[in-house]
């Protein structure tokens, strides 16, 4: 598939598409996968967010794939050091979601941080799902304690 192709399908995805910022280094880079989903809209947050309602996550996972490998196609990426999962809410996300992510975006190169922004809520039960899945670190902001 060529690199032209790829790009019109990650348009195609653009409603569930999330940005990808590549922080460079050489070949590798740290990666940001910003997942835009809430269980409620707060007051306080100014990014792009949307109530999780009807959330395709097949799609959004075949979406974030496919960007993926078009830009680090496109930027010569043969691996990544870190990857962080923001939001939005992405402790919301499927475990099978994020562990496809981690596994196509670390390549070979195996053990990488990989850090996930949660609220305490959602992540009661899942600790070592997440760890199965490649989670090495928890942000959680003050606002989610109250």
């Amino acid at each position: 598939t060529s690199t032209r192709e790829m790009l019109k399908r990650v348009l195609k995805c653009q409603k569930f598409s999330a940005r990808h910022l590549l922080y460079r280094n050489e070949s590798s880079a740290n990666v940001y996968i910003h997942w835009p989903y809430c269980n409620k809209i707060c007051t306080y947050c100014n990014f792009n967010k949307y109530l999780n309602t009807n959330v395709d996550h097949q799609r959004l996972l075949s979406c974030l794939l496919t960007e993926w490998r078009v830009l680090s196609d496109r930027h010569q990426i043969t691996s990544a050091d870190t990857i962080f999962f923001g939001g939005g809410t992405p402790s919301l996300m499927h475990m099978d979601t994020i562990e496809a992510l981690v596994r196509e975006i670390s390549g070979s190169k195996g053990a990488l941080e990989v850090s996930l922004e949660g609220n305490p809520g959602d992540l009661l039960g899942k600790m070592s799902s997440l760890e199965s899945a490649g989670v090495t670190r928890l942000s959680m902001g003050m606002q989610a304690l109250s």
